[in-house]
């Protein structure tokens, strides 16, 4: 077992700088790992930039990029292998950490088997799945159940982050149960905690103060199931009752259309005002 506070790690990540689960989790380990001065380095490869200086995160420029299908706030990039390649290897890490099967993840894959390098990893998103609902097709899930077997066949450890996705990792991936280790979710009681209330809030977005409030934060998208969600909310509404959505709409639903029902979409909200 690898110990971060023995060792210098390097993870790899295509999304460090965008609005979404993976990319909050890596700035917090990022955060952590200063705090507690562990040799902890993240390389990444995008257009993308939070406005933070990060002294621990190395953000390689793409060749180029393109949109990513059925992920719009997401980019897919090209980077280049030989900046990936030169920086793993002046880091001289004592273990690389890929965080996504994607283009930047697979360079650091290579990188890792070039250099020689023990490959651990986490499994955030169940892609195979992710796939077939955005599009139906049972032959692209298969062939990315391919690929995320060839991708993590070589890793020593894969971090799960539930003990549902321990069987997906297990059975999708043909990855060994003994080699999944759980992952436990961390909340930082700074940004999440009862001093942040103010129920002036509501009044900013002109919602009732007294109403019963249902909060949604995340990606509106079909495979959160916010679709099905809407669709419930509609066939049961009361009107001393209020759905709050908060986060980008990838479903292009008519916000307007939908006021009727106290279905509320709020955008994009981050900060002092994401806490309120």
């Amino acid at each position: 077992m690898f110990y971060m506070k023995d060792i210098k790690i390097c993870l790899i990540s295509d999304t460090v700088f965008d609005l979404n689960g993976v990319s909050r989790f890596i700035q917090d380990m990022v955060k952590q790992s200063t705090e507690t001065k562990k040799d902890f380095v993240v390389i990444t490869s995008t257009n993308k930039n939070d406005g933070i200086e990060y002294q621990n995160i190395l953000n390689l420029k793409p060749i180029f990029k393109i949109k990513m299908p059925f992920y719009n706030s997401l980019d897919l990039v090209f980077p280049s292998f030989f900046k990936i390649y030169k920086a793993i290897k002046l880091i001289n890490p004592d273990i690389i950490h890929i965080s996504t099967p994607g283009t930047v993840g697979l360079c650091g894959l290579i990188s890792a088997k070039l250099l020689k390098k023990p490959i651990a990893g986490i499994y955030h998103t169940d892609f195979p799945q992710y796939i077939y609902k955005n599009t139906n097709s049972k032959i692209l899930k298969f062939i990315s159940k391919k690929y995320l077997q060839v991708f993590y066949r070589n890793f020593k450890i894969i971090f799960s982050r539930s003990a549902s996705y321990r069987d997906i990792i297990s059975k999708d991936i043909n990855f060994k149960l003994e080699n999944i280790i759980d992952f436990k979710y961390g909340i930082d009681l700074n940004k999440y905690n009862k001093s942040h209330k103010d129920i002036e809030i509501w009044n900013k977005f002109n919602i009732r103060e007294n109403n019963f409030k249902v909060l949604y934060v995340g990606r509106i998208s079909k495979e959160k199931n916010i679709d099905k969600l809407i669709k419930v909310w509609k066939s049961k509404y009361l009107s001393m009752m209020d759905l709050i959505l908060v986060g980008d709409d990838e479903l292009g639903i008519d916000k307007d259309k939908l006021l009727k029902y106290n279905i509320h979409f709020l955008g994009r909200q981050k900060g002092l005002t994401l806490s309120k």
